[in-house]
């Protein structure tokens, strides 16, 4: 059973991974670098501050939905790369009898294990969260495309099979559902985002900054 699905995900990266040139090598590079989304992190903190009920709550509230998020993203990490990865030890595509078959951009080839991916474990993990915190549509469509790109990078990067990337948002998903639960059930309304029915322009805007500047910068690269 094991071995055929290891096949497929063979299959499906050498498909999926390719060389799209200069570009979309440091574009997609640059992209799955977490500290590439900083300016993200500050706006999201902003934006939760911004969307407190009340004026004598949105220091508690914030607090609150920080360290839901930071323990949202620990027990991701810390599951997928201080656990799973260790316990299933399946190599990483870079690792493996394809690893000469594949495209790499700038020598990165990760750490030996790949399953399952931080990365999209992470990604969705916030997302996700986001999502369910506010609930408008521009939003989620933003964090949906910025989760499938990120998932996608690892794949062209040569880092991850799409096995690990599934594996990876099965268990976001898992984190954020039980953390959402225990949000609605032991944390005040006073404290909890209410501001569902507006935009968080903030977070959008930031988002789709950054990925204007990427993409600008990738191409002035190609010049220099």
């Amino acid at each position: 059973m094991i071995e055929p699905l290891d096949l497929y995900d063979k299959e499906i990266m050498l498909f999926l991974n390719f060389d799209g040139g200069a570009w979309l090598d440091q574009f997609l590079y640059l992209f799955s670098a977490k500290t590439t989304w900083i300016a993200t992190y500050v706006a999201i903190i902003i934006q939760l501050f911004i969307s407190g009920k009340s004026d004598k709550s949105k220091w508690i509230s914030l607090a609150i939905n920080v360290l839901f998020i930071v323990l949202i993203i620990l027990l991701a990490d810390r599951i997928s790369s201080g656990l799973i990865k260790h316990w299933v030890e399946r190599p990483r595509p870079s690792h493996s009898d394809i690893e000469g078959m594949l495209h790499y951009v700038n020598d990165y080839k990760g750490g030996m294990f790949g399953f399952v991916s931080s990365h999209a474990a992470n990604s969705i993990g916030l997302g996700l969260w986001l999502c369910l915190l506010y609930r408008t549509r521009i939003l989620c469509t933003t964090m949906i495309l910025w989760v499938l790109t990120t998932c996608y990078s690892r794949i062209y990067l040569g880092v991850h099979y799409l096995g690990d990337i599934l594996g990876g948002l099965t268990l976001g998903i898992v984190i954020v559902v039980l953390m959402h639960y225990l949000y609605c059930r032991f944390i005040n309304e006073d404290f909890r985002i209410t501001d569902n029915k507006k935009e968080p322009w903030l977070i959008i805007t930031t988002i789709l900054a950054t990925v204007i500047v990427l993409a600008a910068y990738s191409l002035v690269q190609l010049y220099q």
